[in-house]
C-alpha cells in the first residue's frame, strides 16, 4: 500500500461552472417532478392526508429506522478506514452531506477536511473511500440477482408486472456482467493495465481530449488503486462486507415500510416483492443526475414501484417514497446543518480565546 504522505490532495469540488449547471440542472429537474410529473401520478392532498394519518408508533419507528441507517452508512467508511472511531465516521457524515446539499460535488472533499481532526489523512481517506463505493457498488449489482429470483418465484399481486420482470431480467444480465468486470480488474493486474492503457489510448485519439484529461499517469494511478483496494478488502473484508449488506437491506425495508405507514396493504406489495423491486430500482437509480438524486430518486422509485401495483394505490406509494426521502435526505441534511452551526460557532469562541481547533 502506498505510504501516507504520498498524497495530501484533497479529492477536488467540481468546477464552477460545472456546480452553476448542476444548480440549474437541478432547479428545473424539481420543477419537472414536483410540478408536472408528480401531480399527474397522485394527488398531493391525498399524499399529505397519507402521510399525516399514520400512527404515532408507526412514525417513531421510522424515524428511528431513518438514524439507524444514517448510523449505518456512515459506518461504511469506518469499515474500510483502520484507525477511524465511529463517533468520528458519524459526525462527519451528515455535515458533508449538507455541505454537498448547499455546494454540488463538495460532500466527498468536505469530508476529507472535517476527518483531519481526527488525525485521518487525505491519502488514507481517499483510499478507503474508494474501496468502501467498490463495496456499494458491487452489493449493488450483484442483489439484483437476489431481487430478480424473488420477482420470479413470488406471486405478484398484481396482473400488470409483466414488464417489470422483464425489465428485471434484463437489469440483472447487464449488472452481473458488470460486476464480472469489475472484479476481473480488481483481481487481475493485467486486466487492470490494459484497462488503463485503452482508456489512454482513447483519449490520445482525440485532440481535445488529450488537451482537457492528462492520462499519461493513469496506468501508475489504476495500478496503485487496485493494489490499495486488493489490501483493504483482504484486511477488511468481513466488516466491509456486513455494513454495506446491513445498508442496503436497511434501506429496502425502511422504503417498503414508509409505503405501508402511507396506507399500501400487503395484499397489493408483499414484502419479498417489495425487497425485490428495490433491488432492481436500487441499481437503476444509482447514477444521481442532480445533488443527492433530488427530483430525480423521487420520480424514479414512484414510478418502479407504481409499476408493481394497482392504480388505486399511487398515492401511497408517492407518499411512501417521499416519506423514505425525508428520512434518508433531508433529515441527515437538517442533522448535518446543525452540526455546521455548532462547528462554527465553537470556531467563532476559539478564534476569541486563540485556542487549538477542536474535533467535532
Amino acid at each position: 500500500m502506498t505510504s501516507a504522505g504520498e498524497s495530501t490532495q484533497i479529492p477536488k469540488k467540481k468546477h464552477p461552472l460545472v456546480q452553476v449547471l448542476s444548480v440549474a440542472l437541478t432547479v428545473v429537474v424539481l420543477w419537472l417532478v414536483f410540478g408536472v410529473i408528480i401531480p399527474r401520478i397522485a394527488n398531493y392532498a391525498e399524499i399529505w392526508d397519507s402521510i399525516t394519518s399514520m400512527h404515532a408508533s408507526a412514525a417513531i419507528a421510522l424515524i428511528v429506522a431513518g438514524l439507524a441507517l444514517l448510523v449505518l452508512m456512515s459506518l461504511v467508511l469506518s469499515a474500510a478506514l483502520p484507525g477511524l472511531r465511529p463517533w468520528a465516521a458519524i459526525s462527519t457524515q451528515p455535515a458533508s452531506m449538507a455541505v454537498g446539499a448547499v455546494v454540488p460535488g463538495a460532500t466527498v472533499p468536505a469530508r476529507a477536511l472535517f476527518l483531519r481532526p481526527f488525525g485521518i489523512t487525505t491519502a488514507n481517506y481517499t483510499r478507503s473511500y474508494a474501496a468502501a463505493g467498490l463495496g456499494t457498488t458491487l452489493c449493488v449489482l450483484l442483489m439484483t440477482v437476489v431481487g430478480l429470483v424473488i420477482m420470479l418465484s413470488v406471486p405478484q399481486s398484481s396482473e400488470d408486472t409483466s414488464g417489470m420482470r422483464t425489465t428485471a431480467v434484463i437489469v440483472c444480465i447487464v449488472a452481473v456482467a458488470i460486476a464480472g468486470v469489475v472484479i476481473a480488474l480488481i483481481t487481475s493486474p493485467a486486466a487492470c493495465r490494459w484497462c488503463a492503457r485503452a482508456a489512454i489510448w482513447l483519449i490520445g485519439r482525440s485532440a481535445w481530449l488529450s488537451r482537457k484529461v492528462a492520462a499519461d499517469t493513469w496506468e501508475s494511478a489504476i495500478t496503485t488503486w487496485r493494489s490499495d483496494t486488493v489490501q483493504i478488502v483482504r484486511e477488511r473484508k468481513a466488516r466491509l462486507v456486513g455494513v454495506v449488506l446491513a445498508v442496503f437491506w436497511l434501506q429496502a425495508a425502511l422504503m417498503i415500510g414508509c409505503m405501508y405507514a402511507c396506507g399500501l396493504p400487503t395484499s397489493a406489495l408483499g414484502i419479498l416483492t417489495g425487497l425485490g423491486t428495490f433491488t432492481i430500482a436500487r441499481l437503476l437509480l444509482s447514477v444521481p443526475l442532480t445533488p443527492g438524486g433530488v427530483g430525480v430518486l423521487e420520480l424514479g422509485y414512484s414510478a418502479i414501484f407504481g409499476a408493481m401495483v394497482a392504480e388505486q394505490f399511487d398515492d401511497s406509494v408517492v407518499g411512501g417514497v417521499l416519506l423514505f426521502r425525508a428520512l434518508t435526505y433531508v433529515m441527515p441534511v437538517f442533522l448535518g446543518g446543525i452540526l455546521l452551526l455548532v462547528i462554527r460557532v465553537r470556531a467563532m469562541g476559539r478564534d476569541r480565546k486563540g485556542t487549538k481547533p477542536e474535533r467535532l
